[in-house]
Order: C-alpha cells, then structure tokens, then sequence
C-alpha cells in the first residue's frame, strides 16, 4: 500500500525488507513476516487516518456552530440578550453533546480496526 502521508510516503515494507538477507531464515517465512508488518502498518495508518478524519469533523462542526452563532448574535438586539444567552447555552450543550459522539465515534472505528487487526495477528501467528 501506498501512503499519501508524508511519514509513510511510497512506503512499501517489503520493498526495504527485501535489500537485506537474513541468513538462515527461510524465504517463505521471511515474506510471511513482511506481509504481517505491511498489514500492521496499514491498519496503523488506517486507524489514525479515521481519527484524523473525526478531528476534521469536529473542528468544520465548530466553525459552522462559532458562525451560527456570530449571525444569531447580529440579529438580536441588547433587550434579548438574557433569552439569547439562555438559548445559546441550551443549544451550546447540544452542540457539545454532537462534537462528543463524533470524537467517540472516530475512536470507537480506530479502535475496532485495531482490535480487528490484533484478532488477525492472533490467527496468523498460529500459521
């Protein structure tokens, strides 16, 4: 797999395990061992790749709120400041409530990646 990160750009684990020779070790187990590591790295980026995601979500999510509010607030005039005050913190809590479940969400997908990974790991080792 090919990444479009800058830590892990055209990053191939069996590209640079091939130039080295370990001696005495089978060829068919060392490419078994490689396959596993590349499958590792992939599931790693893949999992941070979904959290980063989610902290895209959120930070578009609360500039979309921050200019909501912005425009509320030009509209309403000093006498309405007490009930706008009361509105916006009713519908502030909600808002966090949604920025909490895409936070938890992101991390719950990151971390069934991996544990779905760690599962897999668990099966070919048995190989």
């Amino acid at each position: 797999m090919n990444y479009d990160n800058p830590f892990f750009m055209n990053f191939n684990v069996s590209d640079f395990m091939s130039k080295f020779a370990i001696p005495g070790m089978d060829n068919e187990y060392s490419k078994k061992l490689i396959n596993i590591h590349q499958k590792n790295l992939d599931t790693f980026v893949n999992a941070n790749k979904i959290v980063t995601d989610g902290y895209k979500a959120i930070a578009m999510k609360q500039m979309e709120i921050f200019q909501a509010s912005l425009t509320k607030m030009a509209s309403y005039t000093p006498d309405q400041a007490a009930d706008f005050s009361k509105e916006a913190f009713k519908e502030g809590t909600a808002q966090m409530q949604e920025l909490i479940e895409i936070a938890s969400k992101a991390h719950q997908d990151a971390f069934a990646m991996l544990s779905s990974r760690a599962k897999d790991l668990m099966n070919e080792a048995k190989d």
